[in-house]
């Protein structure tokens, strides 16, 4: 070999070094933007995307890197075998699982997506629930007279709703209404930030709960009788959260905790998985005692309020992301079992100028009046400011202006709300029979 190749051949060593240097940096920088990417809700089919042009990005750079070299020699070197020296495994197997741990740590949910798919393989119901439950408005007689000599267990309770109820649905049902009725919200947790034990034993004996008592309770109560049970966690609505109730000292506290954090359940009943929301259904009002509007509804109406961190659990052909998940317009099962379709506006916020139109179609014997009224809300002020106090003397509680409805002969409510000044407005709106109302959703809109 001549001093002269030799020479060259060492620099494009060093350069060759330089690269991979580099390539190593540039992999770290597009590791970072890709956690970046998974951490804005990607869905799973998103994930795998970006991860499978990641491994392509990495191998075109390494063979293009050794390439490079072989090109070099094979212009200076003709009759002399020169052996390069390789990249080392070592280095690219543990880069690999750096990429793959900071990624599984900013995203673990599509490889537990892929869990979750094998075990349990949760697909969209293959027949529809007895939702609405027009037929059974009230807790279930079982429940209801459940002997005092019954309720020394979780199993004894599952079992004697099991043996007097032979109804897959119906025996669900039952299972909802137990733990709706004898557990109540532990309201103490938003005012303390105290959180007691959650285990489904715990919540059993003491009849109180956060969200995860409830989902735990009833996944307990359905596992003692051999039900398939999951408990799912996820998000709720960031306008759906009741942040008024929780104490400006705990929200200051927590200032970055994700108050929208929520859990259920997803019950498998024959071949259909069926989702059940116990908490929501927990009422301390008393004009509504007893709800079953979680119970075992169409997942294309439980995703306009809840989204599962696990895509699968979303029962859905198609799963959305979280940003078009917090675009949906907010709409109570109520809504849907009154048998209504929203015509406009199709997304929850919407930008007008002075005045907001809704449209809602209702059926031809539709025996209800829609009604509805709007309240301005309040900009946001510093958490700090709010725990301090300084908004406190001027806060009062609004009453609604009412909007103008108007029905038409096909059908078609129009509610017309016209805003005084700039700013944003929440708009609710309720169905009225008699003296009773219920509330169908709510929607916001922005004048500017």
């Amino acid at each position: 070999m001549s001093e002269n190749f030799e020479s060259r051949f060492q620099q494009e060593l060093r350069r060759r070094t330089r690269i991979r240097n580099i390539i190593y940096f540039m992999l770290v920088v597009l590791t970072i933007i890709i956690i970046y990417l998974l951490n804005q809700e990607q869905t799973i089919e998103q994930f795998f995307l970006i991860t499978v042009v990641l491994v392509l990005i990495v191998a075109l750079v390494f063979y293009l890197n050794q390439k490079r070299i072989k090109d070099y020699l094979s212009n200076y070197s003709n009759n002399e075998t020169i052996k390069l020296p390789k990249i080392k495994h070592k280095h690219l197997l543990g880069l690999t699982l750096l990429i793959a741990g900071l990624t599984y740590q900013a995203y673990p949910h599509p490889l537990d997506n892929l869990i979750v798919g094998l075990l349990k393989n949760p697909t969209p119901p293959r027949e529809d629930s007895p939702w609405p439950w027009n037929e059974h408005k009230i807790i279930s007689p079982i429940v209801a007279n459940l002997p005092e000599n019954v309720e020394t267990s979780i199993q004894s309770v599952a079992e004697y709703i099991a043996e007097k109820e032979p109804n897959p649905y119906l025996q669900v049902k039952a299972l909802h209404d137990y733990v709706v009725d004898r557990v109540t919200y532990d309201s103490e947790v938003l005012q303390t930030g105290k959180r007691p034990k959650q285990d489904a034993q715990t919540v059993f004996h003491t009849h109180k709960a956060v969200c995860e008592g409830y989902a735990k309770l009833f996944q307990a109560l359905g596992r003692s009788i051999g039900l398939d049970v999951a408990y799912i966690e996820g998000k709720v609505r960031r306008d759906s959260v009741p942040l008024e109730v929780i104490s400006e000292t705990l929200k200051f506290i927590k200032g970055k905790y994700d108050w929208t954090l929520h859990a259920w359940n997803a019950v498998k009943i024959g071949d259909s998985w069926q989702l059940v929301d116990t908490t929501w259904d927990s009422s301390s009002n008393p004009s509504f005692p007893y709800r079953s509007d979680y119970l075992m509804l169409p997942p294309e109406t439980m995703i306009l309020s809840h989204f599962p961190h696990l895509d699968n659990w979303q029962l859905s052909d198609s799963s959305i992301n979280h940003n078009t998940f917090e675009r949906k317009p907010i709409l109570t099962p109520q809504f849907f079992a009154e048998g209504l379709e929203l015509i406009a506006p199709t997304e929850y916020k919407t930008n007008v100028q002075t005045n907001a139109v809704v449209e809602i179609k209702s059926s031809p014997n539709y025996n209800k009046k829609i009604i509805a009224g709007f309240t301005k809300l309040p900009k946001e002020k510093f958490l700090i400011w709010r725990w301090l106090g300084k908004n406190k003397s001027t806060k009062t509680k609004q009453d609604p202006v009412p909007c103008n409805t108007q029905t038409n002969a096909g059908g078609t409510s129009k509610i017309s709300c016209h805003f005084p000044e700039s700013g944003d407005y929440q708009v609710v709106i309720f169905s009225s029979f008699g003296n009773k109302q219920h509330s169908l959703g709510k929607l916001k809109f922005h004048v500017f």
